[in-house]
């Protein structure tokens, strides 16, 4: 299972890298960008938004985050 420690270092990156939440029901959750996904006050779930959704997920689901592909040059470059 995932902790919200290890969600919080892959939000913490920079240049931020995207990456995923895999979920025990088989859903993939996306994260895009750092600041489209938050904790609740004590850290049990997460708001993740993707465009026009949110999803709100126990940390008790999330079974593995995949962190996927490098920075763009324009994050690199800043």
């Amino acid at each position: 299972m995932i902790q919200a420690s290890d969600i919080k270092y892959a939000l913490d990156q920079r240049p931020f890298v995207h990456f995923q939440l895999h979920l025990d029901n088989g859903r993939i959750v996306p994260v895009q960008q750092h600041d489209s996904l938050l904790f609740n006050e004590s850290r049990t779930m997460v708001l993740v938004v993707e465009q026009d959704r949110f999803h709100h997920i126990p940390l008790s689901h999330v079974t593995d985050l995949i962190v996927l592909g490098q920075p763009s040059a324009e994050q690199l470059t800043g």
